[in-house]
């Protein structure tokens, strides 16, 4: 078959160049039923400095322990019970009533879920903080406004309306903790496959989410017919894999070290992983101080290189090999910043180069697999 090599640049040089670790805080509700979950009684699960409050316990609403587990695609193993946050049940609410029916409870922000293993406070600049919980039950506005809150002592710093559950979906999210309280979380709402590099996001927040209690809430309103919702699974980690099963179709990696390393170090990557198969794809998108060198000192194989930084960039140089291959076609792409592959470089499918105007990559090492190609 005739292969396909096509260079495209506005102004270019070109030449011929995980394991999972333990969770911060589970809870997964393994405890008697019925129980009620109301006054902070149930203490258990791990990572947490409180128990379980629920509002309006003994007003009507049910805050209970219930049989079983609650499933969704992507979620870790699930074990005994869960916590149901029912709805309205024959409470007689007069017009302009706001109450709202909760389950709140404080993490043990001294204490397991505190810091990294390095002692770094989790909630400094730089940090990331993974988290995931099932729940289900059908959810809109009117009918059932079930919430993710996150708290401080004070205040609410995050609300976020969750989208249908229907029987059984996992809320996944990630909070990026940024200088001076400019945060993001990220949420993914039940993906089909889940891949923290690729899956598109839910959901987008910027704010200041420094917190020290979780909440899920439904705010009640008069005349409205409420819809009930279970809970489960509650868990926070430092990484992606402590909190969902990763299923990506081909990995993609981004780097994230700010300095220079090998390629095949695990370390260097973001939740560590390193991509090297047909489709992989491989990210150096991050600015750097100056010009960074990654090792490849043994055949990596890539289907997508994707390069772009300030002014300096990134040099893929050693003894090993690059392979570009995937079902669909491989890319190189430099979008900013000047780049260099030092390493020899194997066509083994279509292959598309890509420089964008004012940035530049070099191709210093031989290219193979060109025969047929234009």
């Amino acid at each position: 078959m005739k292969k396909l090599l096509t260079v495209s640049a506005a102004a270019a040089l070109f030449c011929a160049a995980a394991a999972h670790a333990d969770s911060l805080a589970y809870e997964p509700f393994d405890y008697g039923v019925p129980q009620n979950l109301f006054g902070g009684a149930i203490t258990g699960g791990s990572g947490f400095g409180t128990g379980w409050f629920a509002g309006f316990g003994t007003e009507g609403y049910l805050n209970e322990v219930r049989v079983g587990t609650v499933s969704a695609a992507n979620a870790l193993p699930a074990s005994g019970n869960h916590a149901t946050l029912s709805a309205q049940e024959g409470l007689e609410l007069y017009p302009g009533s706001g109450n709202i029916n909760y389950l709140s409870r404080g993490l043990d922000v001294n204490g397991a879920f505190s810091s990294y293993s390095d002692g770094t406070n989790i909630q400094s600049a730089g940090k990331t903080l993974w988290g995931s919980f099932i729940y289900d039950g059908a959810n809109d506005a009117v009918q059932n406004p079930l919430q993710f809150t996150l708290n401080t002592s004070s205040a609410h710093v995050l609300n976020y309306h969750l989208p249908d559950g229907g029987s059984g979906a996992l809320a996944i999210f990630k909070i990026e903790f940024g200088a001076g309280g400019a945060d993001t979380a990220t949420f993914y709402i039940n993906p089909t496959t889940f891949d923290p590099n690729s899956t598109a996001p839910t959901a987008t927040l910027n704010g200041n989410f420094a917190f020290s209690s979780i909440e899920f809430d439904v705010a009640t309103r008069s005349g409205v017919t409420y819809n009930g919702s279970n809970i489960d699974e509650i868990r926070f980690g430092t990484t992606a894999a402590d909190v969902a099963v990763i299923t990506p179709g081909a990995p993609s990696g981004t780097w994230t070290s700010a300095s220079s390393g090998n390629y095949s170090d695990s370390g260097n990557w973001q939740d560590g992983i390193v991509p090297n198969e047909v489709g992989a794809t491989a990210n150096f998108t991050a600015s750097v101080a100056s010009p960074l060198t990654v090792a490849v000192n043994s055949g990596i194989t890539l289907g997508a290189v994707h390069f772009a930084s300030n002014s300096n960039g990134y040099i893929l140089s050693g003894s090993g090999g690059l392979a570009l291959s995937s079902a669909g076609g491989a890319t190189v792409t430099a979008t900013s910043g000047s780049h260099q592959i030092d390493v020899p470089v194997t066509l083994a499918s279509d292959t598309n180069i890509a420089v964008s105007s004012g940035a530049s990559l070099l191709i210093s090492k031989p290219i193979t697999g060109t025969t047929g190609k234009t």
